[in-house]
């Protein structure tokens, strides 16, 4: 999700579509990277652009340039992984929202080799799904395929599609929100994982926010670029803790084959669930 940022004034939030069980719609849209842009003292579309919209939920279920410390070799997924998961405590109950960032009309970011950041987020929200729904928690989902959010479709306004994202977690009094991002920048050595949370938010937010980045980190070894506070639409629309995750840069070429590799996406999908579970548990 590269970061569009846009600054502009509140909307109320619409109304979003939700289920309590595995089926969960999904919406976001990406924002574009290479630096905040906020205006009238908001960034809209935040490191990735945000749709607002509605979604369904299921229940079974930064940014400077630097470099990266990832390692080359491709992480194995086993069937442990699903058991690591189960270890953690605190996720049976919990309202989880997950929002893919961006999605129909909006690609978001495009790495060098034309992998768009839309069908990236989508793919490691639903396996993040499939794993917090495991574990008990009820997942609703801003948007599930390749569509925008808000009931408007391609005609939403900017806001309008960032706040009908905001409003599936609104709508569903969810515990915490999660936006899945890919960064993006001018220059191809940008490289690294932000986390993002309100600038006038919680220390909870905070807490979620440090959380997924680190988990991301831990795993598949990319470089930190820290938690850092912001004015993204839908971290400061939401009412319940929130962070928009920057997991990599997609216009990185190196990070662009990670996030486009399947068993990358599941491991991105594993550190951002152990992470959840950590926040639940207070670890």
């Amino acid at each position: 999700a590269c970061i569009f940022s846009m600054a502009r004034m509140n909307v109320s939030p619409s109304s979003s579509n939700t289920t309590s069980a595995p089926a969960a719609k999904p919406a976001t849209k990406p924002e574009s990277k290479p630096a905040a842009k906020p205006s009238a003292g908001e960034d809209i579309d935040g490191p990735a652009k945000d749709a607002a919209g509605t979604g369904t939920p299921t229940a079974d279920a930064g940014k400077d340039t630097g470099s990266s410390n990832q390692s080359n070799a491709q992480p194995v997924i086993t069937d442990d992984t699903d058991a690591d998961i189960a270890a953690l405590t605190g996720l049976k109950g919990r309202k989880i929202t997950i929002d893919p960032g961006h999605g129909g009309n909006d690609s978001g970011a495009i790495g060098p080799t034309g992998v768009m950041e839309k069908s990236v987020t989508l793919r490691i929200a639903n396996e993040l799904r499939r794993l917090l729904v495991a574990e008990g928690a009820t997942v609703y989902m801003t948007r599930t395929t390749d569509t925008e959010v808000s009931p408007k479709g391609a005609n939403a306004s900017d806001i309008e599609e960032l706040q009908a994202r905001c409003d599936v977690a609104n709508n569903t009094k969810s515990d915490i929100f999660v936006s899945i991002h890919m960064d993006s920048f001018s220059s191809s050595a940008a490289k690294g994982t932000t986390g993002y949370y309100y600038s006038l938010g919680s220390q909870r937010s905070r807490d979620l926010a440090d959380k997924v980045r680190q988990g991301v980190i831990d795993q598949i070894g990319t470089q930190s670029r820290g938690t850092q506070s912001s004015n993204f639409y839908v971290v400061k629309h939401t009412d319940m803790p929130a962070t928009l995750a920057e997991l990599a840069f997609i216009t990185n070429a190196h990070e662009e084959q990670l996030l486009s590799n399947a068993q990358y996406q599941m491991k991105l999908a594993e550190a951002i669930a152990r992470a959840i579970g950590r926040y639940f548990s207070g670890n």
